[in-house]
């Protein structure tokens, strides 16, 4: 209605230097469709939308992280990652209470 995914769009065209990147955020999915629409027109820009895919358009929905992997994590490769993730997740838990049980009684004696 005011304009602003309208000046968003110039400011980004105009003003961000090549390869650099920005963080867009809106409050409302509208206006995320909305910067969705103005950014898939310009060449140059990588666009990565998060969000519901239910509540997003049409345009933001292109460029959801999950559209943009599609096939690239089924679910088989998703359950390995995940096996992975809680294996490590483990080990940085140990890790810690590790690091924690030594520090126990310390007054930063051994790290200064």
């Amino acid at each position: 209605g005011t304009g602003k995914s309208t000046t968003i769009f110039h400011i980004l065209d105009a003003k961000v230097p090549t390869g650099s990147r920005v963080l867009v955020t809106c409050s409302r999915n509208v206006a995320v469709e909305s910067i969705a629409q103005k950014l898939s027109g310009l060449e140059d820009w990588p666009l990565c939308v998060f969000g519901p895919r239910d509540r997003v358009g049409e345009s933001a929905r292109r460029y959801l992280l999950d559209s943009q992997v599609g096939g690239y994590l089924d679910e088989r490769r998703r359950s390995k990652v995940a096996a992975l993730v809680q294996d490590r997740g483990k080990l940085l838990r140990l890790a810690i209470e590790g690091a924690e049980a030594r520090c126990r009684g310390c007054r930063g004696e051994r790290f200064l």
